[in-house]
């Protein structure tokens, strides 16, 4: 599945191909900082005729792809749409940890 990948200084924004994907075949699932979408293509029939395939470039069947994430991102707020064929995944950054503190410690 290809995919282009975005970011400003709030959000993060991941595209990916799902051509032939029905929504309801489609799931966004974030965990321990890995993002998964999982579409399904279904057999290709015409008027509810099967036929032979002569060639065939387009995937077929259950299509998965991984991401992984940084660890500043709020995956509760994460949306995903899918458009005309393109999956649209919005993950808003959370705020970043600060730089750990130096504590001088006094000697009586």
């Amino acid at each position: 599945l290809t995919a282009d990948i975005y970011e400003n200084t709030n959000e993060y924004i991941i595209e990916v191909e799902l051509p032939g994907v029905d929504p309801a075949n489609a799931s966004v699932e974030i965990q321990e900082h890995t993002l998964q979408v999982k579409g399904f293509v279904e057999k290709t029939r015409h008027d509810g005729k099967e036929y032979t395939r002569i060639v065939s470039k387009r995937k077929r069947g259950e299509l998965i792809r991984h991401f992984f994430l940084p660890k500043e991102v709020d995956a509760k707020s994460a949306t995903a749409k899918l458009e005309k064929g393109v999956l649209t995944i919005t993950i808003k950054k959370s705020v970043r940890p600060e730089a750990p503190q130096v504590i001088e410690v006094q000697i009586n």
